[in-house]
């Protein structure tokens, strides 16, 4: 039962995603350090290039350098485990993103 909850909010989650709707209190990218900002967008360079061991490695950088209050980095971290068939570390990225950011909140995405 548990599984199916998890897994339904993971579908659930992917499809906003892909509608690509932003919060209006959402901090934008521009406004993070400038460090963190280059990582991320590496990240997501790497990504559309099919490279999501290299994506994840970027969007952890980012995290690190000062970006980890920007939602859309966990997302794309999951979106990287999804495409390199984790489906744990999948679960887990979700589970951090809805926690940290509230379910409510999270569904906008």
């Amino acid at each position: 039962m548990f599984r199916k909850k998890v897994f339904q909010k993971i579908c659930l989650l992917a499809g906003l995603l892909l509608s690509g709707q932003v919060l209006a209190d959402e901090k934008p990218l521009k406004s993070y350090p400038e460090p963190a900002q280059n990582r991320f967008n590496a990240g997501t360079d790497l990504q559309n290039q099919g490279k999501f061991q290299e994506a994840l490695l970027a969007y952890q950088d980012a995290i690190k350098l000062g970006i980890g209050d920007y939602p859309k980095v966990y997302l794309k971290l999951a979106t990287c485990y999804r495409k390199l068939n984790d489906p744990v570390k999948v679960i887990e990225t979700y589970s951090r993103f809805m926690e940290d950011f509230g379910v409510e909140r999270s569904c906008l995405f």
